[in-house]
This record gives structure tokens, sequence and C-alpha cells, in this order.
């Protein structure tokens, strides 16, 4: 099972505190293996896909939504978490960015967008690049792929994304080394 509750550390008192209790049915939808994403100096979090269904059980499928992988449906949605205020904003609804295969994301403050690598299906010639997505806060509905050019290494696996200095970069850890990725535009 899945579960979509929240936890919240109180360092002073040195315990966990339940700050949402789960609620199936319930958006954000239960999951599991999301991505947490910092913004706003940490008082607000994005949280990007996982695995998982409204109910929360294994093996239940939401007929209409696509990516059941035979026991969750893989979930590219995109929420907005408000540390001040407890208050989730749906920022793109499931399915969102299409991720039947893994996949690294990462949030760039200064362009206020969020950026994912998805690596290609294992049946893909070799040296086929990771698909690309991103979606700019308050400006796109959804994912939007972007094209790749330059030095781009095979895209067998979907590395590991964070933020360069710039705020229009981002550094990709990948089998073959790590790459420097600048966004145009």
């Amino acid at each position: 099972a899945t579960r979509n509750w929240r936890w919240e550390f109180d360092a002073a008192e040195s315990k966990w505190l339940n700050a949402e209790p789960d609620q199936p049915g319930r958006e954000p939808r239960c999951r599991h293996g999301g991505r947490l994403m910092p913004m706003g100096n940490g008082r607000r979090l994005l949280l990007l896909g996982g695995g998982g269904s409204l109910s929360g059980k294994q093996d239940d499928r939401e007929p209409g939504l696509p990516l059941f992988d035979g026991r969750f449906h893989r979930l590219g949605d995109l929420w907005r978490l408000d540390l001040s205020t407890n208050q989730w904003t749906c920022l793109v609804p499931v399915p969102g960015v299409a991720l039947p295969h893994p996949w690294s994301a990462c949030f760039l403050e200064k362009l206020g967008a969020v950026v994912v690598m998805q690596g290609h299906a294992p049946s893909a010639p070799f040296g086929t690049p990771a698909d690309v997505f991103i979606h700019r806060l308050g400006r796109d509905r959804g994912f939007v792929q972007i094209a790749s050019h330059g030095d781009i290494p095979d895209g067998a696996g979907h590395g590991y994304l964070t933020p360069a200095n710039s705020g229009r970069t981002l550094l990709a850890f990948q089998k073959a080394g790590i790459f420097e990725v600048t966004l145009e535009g």
C-alpha cells in the first residue's frame, strides 16, 4: 500500500509529527517514489510523480489512467505545497508527463522551471539520448518536451540532475560522465 500522509520532524521535541493524516481518495494521490524539490528558500515544496493510486492499495487500476505497471499507476503529476498554510496546489494533473522509464528531476529556482530527464526504453538503439521535459511554473499548462543538441550521452540511464549556479544550467550525472546542460530561450 501507499499513503498520502505527511510527517514533519520537530527538532525542538526531537520527534516526528503527523502533519497530514493518510486519506485515501484525497489529492495528491497516495504514492511512493515521488521527487520532492524545495523552492522559495524551503518555504514550499514541489512533488513530482511517483507510483500510486487514489485508494493507495496495490493492484487498484483506475480506468482511463495510463501507465499501470501491474501494481500502481506511474504518476507524472506536479504539486506545490505551501508549508506556511499546508495548502496543496495542483500544477500539472495526472497523468502529467509520461514517465514509463526511470527518470530524474530538478527545480531551477531562477527560471521557475522543473526539468525532467527520462531514460529511454531498453529497446532503443545505443546512442539514443534521454528525453528531456520542462514545466515553467505559471507559464506552461503541462510538461513540454525539449530538443537536445551538443555532446549528448547515451540515455540508457536517467542519471541524476541537480541545478548549477547560473540558474539556467544543470548538471546531469550519467554513466558516461558529468554533463552540463544549459537551457536556451
